[in-house]
């Protein structure tokens, strides 16, 4: 699956670069990243199967796993979630986009992972 060099650097760089107003539905919020993306030339697949019942929001080429949720939802469902992709050999790095800051250990399932808090990138030049 991979058609690059590792790029969890890059895609953090690039996220942090988005701006949405806070009751953005997901999808909107999708149609954001994939601006994003495109806009840092990171390549990618959408709702990329990795494997049955285990569908990714984004993968990048380089093998970044990008999870978005919205609200607030279950910490440890979360975590198993990502669990789940960090045992693909396809995922080499894990990004979960959330409305709230989550902290999460700087490696899952031996992979980096961070979180991005949409909450801590609002600000007086965020976009809607």
């Amino acid at each position: 699956m991979f058609d690059a060099e590792p790029d969890f650097p890059v895609v953090l760089n690039a996220l942090r670069q988005l701006r949405v107003h806070a009751l953005v539905e997901e999808r909107v919020l999708h149609e954001k990243i994939k601006d994003v993306l495109r806009a840092n030339n990171i390549g990618y697949r959408y709702e990329y199967a990795l494997g049955p019942r285990n569908r990714v929001d984004f993968l990048t080429f380089g093998g970044t796993a990008i999870e978005c949720k919205k609200k607030k939802p279950n910490e440890r469902s979360v975590i198993q979630q990502l669990e789940r992709y960090a045992s693909f050999a396809d995922v080499r790095s894990i990004v979960l986009v959330i409305e709230r800051y989550h902290v999460l250990p700087p490696n899952i399932g031996g992979k980096p992972c961070a979180s991005i808090g949409l909450n801590r990138l609002w600000g007086f030049g965020g976009v809607i």
